[in-house]
């Protein structure tokens, strides 16, 4: 496993704790299906999609270099629910703001 892939796993598993979501809602909230939010928060997958990945980078407010890269233990709670009630994912998987 390579550090993009374990940073990926990390960063997710972190962002959706702090959003207090399951998969399941994650899943319908950004169109991810949950079972590949599971293969990913786990490090058993990377995206290879680019357009999930900005999705979900997107849905946490968070760069795609800071989800894949960084270090997203700065992202409170607080910030993940206000950008939460902002956007809302099209059935093509595009966020607009409410």
């Amino acid at each position: 496993m390579n550090n993009m892939e374990n940073r990926f796993g990390i960063n997710l598993r972190l962002l959706i704790r702090r959003s207090e979501l399951t998969l399941r809602e994650l899943g319908i909230d950004t169109g991810i299906p949950s079972s590949t939010l599971q293969r990913w928060a786990h490090e058993n997958a990377v995206p290879r999609v680019e357009k999930r990945l900005l999705i979900l980078a997107n849905y946490f407010s968070v760069s795609l270099e800071e989800l894949l890269f960084g270090d997203c233990s700065k992202v409170t709670k607080s910030a993940i629910r206000l950008i939460k009630e902002r956007i809302t994912v099209t059935d093509n998987g595009k966020l607009i703001e409410n």
